[in-house]
């Protein structure tokens, strides 16, 4: 392909003839050049694409500016994925199912979000807290919540309401 295409004029690099010469073909360019090609057109934009989408999956203000100038500003269709797919602190959720059970825990860095775009939403939050009887927290004699150190996964259809919030320091 590059046989046709790297031509020099007549008197530049050994070209001896009255028209131009395909230094190639005549094995006078140095291998090197043929790498800096490959490179400028296949190597370098692949990584650089592999780092920039690296970069903008990070979480932070700065990533998120980024990613919002080459990718474009993300759609959000649902105030779930306002709350849940922007956050940068831990967030307590208590949420009420259709049966009237109540259970609270923590989304922060290890809960996960799924189908924020779609009609089927499903959270998992990373710890859950031991409730009163009265819905409220049952907390240590320190103040914090008492853990129950399992997660749990919420379906938007078996949930009648969430309260959120941002989790006080230690919680």
């Amino acid at each position: 392909m590059y046989r046709d295409l790297l031509h020099v004029p007549p008197g530049h690099r050994g070209c001896t003839g009255k028209t131009y010469c395909n230094l190639l073909y005549q094995g006078i360019v140095p291998s090197w050049w043929l790498w800096l090609i490959a490179a400028c057109y296949f190597i370098v934009p692949a990584i650089l694409g592999f780092a920039l989408g690296m970069f903008c999956n990070r979480p932070g203000r700065i990533r998120r500016y980024v990613a919002e100038l080459v990718i474009g500003r993300p759609r959000l269709t649902t105030a779930w994925s306002r709350v849940f797919d922007q956050t940068q602190v831990k967030l307590v959720v208590r949420a009420k199912f259709s049966d009237a059970g109540v259970i609270a825990g923590a989304f922060g860095g290890r809960s996960l979000t799924s189908g924020l775009n779609e009609s089927s939403v499903d959270i998992y939050l990373e710890e859950t807290y031991e409730l009163n009887t009265d819905d409220d927290f049952a907390l240590e004699p320190n103040g914090l919540p008492r853990r129950t150190g399992v997660g749990v996964l919420l379906r938007r259809e078996d949930v009648r309401w969430l309260e959120v919030f941002e989790a006080p320091p230690g919680w």
